[in-house]
């Protein structure tokens, strides 16, 4: 049986009865394009476009992979190549998700993806058109001809924690490219995280000599709900996450791993919740792979 668009839309709204107001979200002060709430997880300003000073706009660096926080007047190669990138925050009820869609000529037919256990939705912005809270264009001061569409979405916190390991993707045809990232997200302790594999992390994270797809981190997905060791919000990087070498195939687009252990080993200047880092031993994540086929 085929599904029609609005089976997103449905599935969310089946547990929550109506879309969050955008009230408590969606403040970008500085106007760099990054949400202040967001900025709070990377440790950056939320009234200086450029946290470090380092020529490049805290915006650029987070799309570019290089840290916002430390000094690089490199601009990193990829910037203003089609892109697809994710990034998300919570906040009280609402779980707020930020898509950059960076492009020289067109983004079409975008969809977003939400897998948690056996269930699978998808829809296109006329399905999400009650969460979308934000659609702007944006600029890159250092890429000549780039813009970036800029797409927020305030869904339900609740559901999506509490379906515990859920992978979510964003995709679209950028430039002609059918492109995709995706996150995964963890609930643990009552703390909702995302995981990241370490070779996303920004510049400056830890080497620990281990292959990119053997380690990840936590990252809190509102670090004010959380408090550290000194009794200070931790930031963006958590604690690692180490994974056996094999991997469960749920489906083509799909892994599941169980962490096999977790240790405090956070950048400096953030901080480690060590009863969180515990506690993720044991816990499955599941990653969507979606993005390999879609390049």
């Amino acid at each position: 049986m085929s599904h029609s668009r609005p089976l997103f839309w449905i599935a969310i709204t089946a547990l929550a009865a109506a879309p969050l107001s955008a009230q408590s979200v969606g403040t970008d002060t500085d106007g760099d394009g990054l949400d202040d709430l967001l900025e709070a997880r990377f440790g950056t300003s939320a009234t200086a476009v450029d946290t470090d000073g380092d020529g490049l706009t805290d915006l650029e660096e987070v799309l570019g992979g290089s840290r916002p926080t430390l000094v690089d007047t490199r601009t990193p190669a990829a910037l203003g190549t089609p892109t697809v990138h994710v990034e998300a925050y919570a906040s009280g009820a609402a779980f707020v998700l930020q898509v950059y869609l960076v492009h020289t000529a067109s983004v079409t037919d975008f969809r977003l993806s939400w897998w948690t256990g056996p269930t699978t939705v998808s829809g296109d912005l006329a399905a999400l058109a009650p969460y979308l809270a934000g659609n702007q264009l944006l600029t890159l001061p250092s890429v000549s001809g780039a813009a970036v569409q800029s797409l927020r979405f305030v869904l339900p916190r609740p559901p999506i924690q509490a379906a515990g390991a859920t992978a979510m993707t964003a995709s679209a045809t950028v430039d002609g490219f059918r492109m995709a990232d995706s996150l995964s997200l963890l609930e643990v302790q009552g703390v909702f995280v995302e995981v990241r594999w370490l070779e996303t992390a920004a510049s400056g994270a830890p080497a620990l000599g281990a292959t990119a797809r053997d380690q990840a981190y936590l990252s809190v997905l509102n670090p004010s709900e959380v408090q550290g060791t000194d009794d200070e919000p931790v930031l963006d990087f958590l604690c690692i996450l180490s994974f056996p070498d094999g991997y469960t195939v749920v489906n083509p687009y799909q892994i599941e791993s169980t962490v096999t252990m977790s240790q405090c080993l956070p950048l400096a200047g953030a901080s480690c919740a060590p009863w969180i880092c515990s506690s993720a031993a044991g816990q499955v994540v599941r990653f969507d792979t979606a993005e390999t086929y879609y390049h």
